[in-house]
């Protein structure tokens, strides 16, 4: 019997969030990240970059209820998102 694989990831992520008005925020994230099987198999010329940018629209006054858009892209495609709350 084999045992799982246990894999190892590593990402780093830097973003700010700009505040435009008093209810509404834009954010322009970007990112690298890897994974591998072992720390030491990790490669320089095989991390993947990422970039995006995003709005955030208070819905209410009274709370921090965001409607949120985000758009991303990365080496091998890009991607929408569409919410309300925070992705994270």
């Amino acid at each position: 019997m084999h045992s799982p694989a246990i894999g190892a990831g590593l990402a780093l992520g830097l973003g700010y969030i700009f505040e435009l008005n008093k209810n509404d925020k834009t954010s322009p994230p970007s990112a690298i990240g890897g994974v591998a099987g072992h720390l030491n198999e990790f490669r320089m010329d095989q991390l993947l970059p990422a970039a995006g940018a995003g709005g955030r629209f208070r819905l209410t006054r009274e709370s921090h209820v965001n409607f949120r858009v985000d758009f991303a892209v990365g080496r091998n495609g890009h991607t929408v998102t569409i919410g309300v709350g925070e992705a994270f």
